[in-house]
């Protein structure tokens, strides 16, 4: 950041998010400008109580690096939880990853940072942090490929719907390799992809698609076969989303699309042949916001919450194909 821009920052006060995952809960002070500075990578305890401390823990020591920086933030915090989230009533429904089922974390977080807490989807913390300060569309359709699949529709820069089973698209059942019915992300995720490739002997089991996708770089046809599947399955999966929502962008995100076109491409070209005469969209991207997406999304909600200023950055268009 340069220092006419920091200066600039300071005038508006800042936000703290945080973001647990699984294993990690990542936490930062966030400028307006979507800028994530003091990072912390903390171990994610399991009981919900103990996670409460944790945050607040996080949140006092990012405190303490703002105000030694003469930085003001403001008095909410963002935090995102994974799973299924009731963001309406502060409760985590369901989290795998955690083990959790109907705790009232947010008010559990409230207590322990003494400060109020707005409570989100990390997904859907991703793809409003990529509405404002990544790709920085109004309308796009946003999809994470990871150890699962999630979507999130983003109208007029916010998410449509706070419905704790919106955007759990992964768990819809498609015919698979086998041809028999299992879920989405069974086929087309990272984890999908890689417990694929490890039960047809290409990789060792727990391999992900990064170990597939090397194979099918070296030529190997088994390999090459699970990916052009996963993409045709996507392609095809997609093309009633377009239907409904327009020929809006999507932006996908995730370690997958480090490979670029080599991915994209077989997905737009499989959407494209299954939407027949429906207009295709004139963009399928990588996300631009990469692994620190969700944790600006949750600073993001604590900016909205609090009714402050933020300095989104401009699209590279906003114009969308005409049907």
């Amino acid at each position: 950041m340069s220092a006419t821009t920091r200066e600039e920052n300071t005038r508006t006060p800042w936000a703290l998010g945080i973001d647990v995952g699984g294993t990690a809960i990542k936490a930062a002070v966030v400028d307006p400008s979507g800028d994530t500075h003091h990072q912390l990578n903390i171990p994610t305890p399991t009981d919900p109580r103990r996670l409460a401390d944790t945050a607040a823990g996080a949140a006092t020591e990012l405190t303490g690096w703002a105000r030694s920086n003469g930085v003001d933030l403001v008095d909410t915090v963002g935090v995102n939880i994974p799973g299924i989230i009731d963001e309406v009533r502060g409760i985590s429904v369901f989290s795998a990853n955690l083990g959790w089922r109907n705790e009232p974390i947010a008010g559990m977080l409230e207590e322990a940072l003494r400060r109020p807490v707005t409570l989100g989807h990390d997904v859907r913390s991703g793809a409003f942090a990529e509405s404002r300060w990544g790709v920085a569309y109004p309308d796009f359709f946003f999809l994470a490929i990871g150890t699962g699949i999630s979507s999130v529709v983003i109208s007029g820069h916010q998410p449509t719907t706070t419905w704790q089973w919106a955007g759990e698209i992964g768990q819809v059942l498609v015919p698979g390799y086998d041809g028999d019915l299992v879920p989405l992300e069974h086929v087309c995720s990272a984890a999908g992809i890689g417990r694929r490739g490890a039960s047809l002997g290409l990789v060792p089991e727990g391999s992900g698609s990064r170990e597939v996708f090397e194979l099918v770089d070296q030529g190997d046809g088994r390999a090459t076969e699970i990916t052009d599947f996963a993409c045709e399955t996507l392609g095809r999966f997609l093309a009633p989303v377009v239907a409904t929502l327009g020929p809006i962008p999507i932006v996908i995100s995730g370690g997958m699309v480090a490979r670029g076109e080599k991915l994209l491409a077989p997905i737009r070209e499989a959407l494209t042949r299954y939407l027949g005469v429906v207009p295709a969209p004139g963009r399928i991207e990588s996300a631009k916001l990469g692994i620190d997406a969700q944790v600006r999304g949750a600073a993001l909600r604590a900016f909205d919450s609090s009714g402050c200023e933020i300095r989104p950055r401009a699209a590279d268009t906003g114009t969308h194909p005409s049907p």
